[in-house]
């Protein structure tokens, strides 16, 4: 495998893309972004360029800190690396200039924690988690990792995986289905509720929604689990753009989704 190395330094993200802080014009650190994608497959994170989807490097080794099928990444208000560990209930958090692991954010089951899979600081500074099969969106205190409450709880949720907020602050959410009507709804990033769909799906349909992120372009970038692609649609209308990732780049492997080999997307800056 080519690999490609890159030194990621001043990370200020969140699910999403970043910019680097030193030693760039703010012009450059728009264009210098990578994305951090989990892989299940062997248990760490990877890096790619924000730009061309092209493989950096591995940031988080395998199994550091006990990480076990990552689901997701975000960075969290104090510029750490946080990471959904679905076989062991929790959420983990790392170093964000060095890969190295802190501690249990959300130790194992709290609030009734169970298999989660996207991890997203909200507006509100709380981190929101979902569990897989509970259907549901719980929220974190953003300092403590203390449960506050269970935020969104919708039985078409059971079995999703990802979501994220969207740029006018509401909760996009996919519905992981394996085999056709992919959607990604929206709920009300104030109060939880329902509010529409947002995508049904481009090609190919047969592939599940996985992880998802707005990058600074504005756009929405989705995981496609069965497909190993990252790809991006239109953030206001929805609609497909291109993949963004190809198939298998970097070793990319069922990406964000089960707990036998996957990613979670994250964009930042370098």
């Amino acid at each position: 495998m080519k690999t490609y190395s890159a030194i990621i330094r001043g990370l200020g993200l969140m699910i999403g893309l970043l910019a680097l802080t030193v030693g760039v014009s703010p012009h450059a650190r728009a264009a210098r972004t990578q994305l951090l994608v989990g892989n299940a497959a062997d248990n760490s994170v990877s890096s790619y360029d924000g730009r061309t989807g092209v493989f950096l490097k591995v940031f988080v080794p395998s199994g550091s800190g006990g990480l076990d099928t990552p689901q997701n990444l975000t960075i969290g208000p104090d510029g750490n690396l946080y990471v959904s560990s679905w076989a062991n209930h929790s959420v983990k958090r790392y170093d964000r200039q060095t890969g190295a692991f802190i501690d249990d954010f959300v130790p194992s089951g709290s609030g009734g924690l169970a298999n989660p899979d996207q991890v997203v600081f909200g507006p509100d500074g709380k981190l929101y988690v979902s569990s897989r099969f509970n259907a549901t969106i719980s929220r974190y205190d953003g300092q403590t990792g203390a449960f506050v409450d269970t935020f969104v709880a919708d039985s078409s949720l059971a079995g999703f995986v990802g979501f994220t907020f969207g740029p006018d602050g509401n909760i996009y959410d996919d519905m992981f289905n394996c085999c056709g009507n992919q959607q990604i709804l929206r709920f009300n990033g104030t109060t939880g509720d329902f509010m529409d769909v947002f995508n049904s799906g481009g090609p190919p349909l047969a592939s599940a929604f996985a992880g998802l992120v707005f990058g600074p372009d504005g756009h929405l970038y989705a995981s496609r689990y069965h497909g190993d692609t990252i790809e991006r649609y239109n953030g206001t209308t929805g609609a497909f753009i291109d993949t963004f990732v190809p198939a298998g780049s970097g070793g990319l492997n069922t990406p964000n989704s089960s707990p036998s080999g996957q990613t979670t997307t994250y964009m930042l800056p370098v």
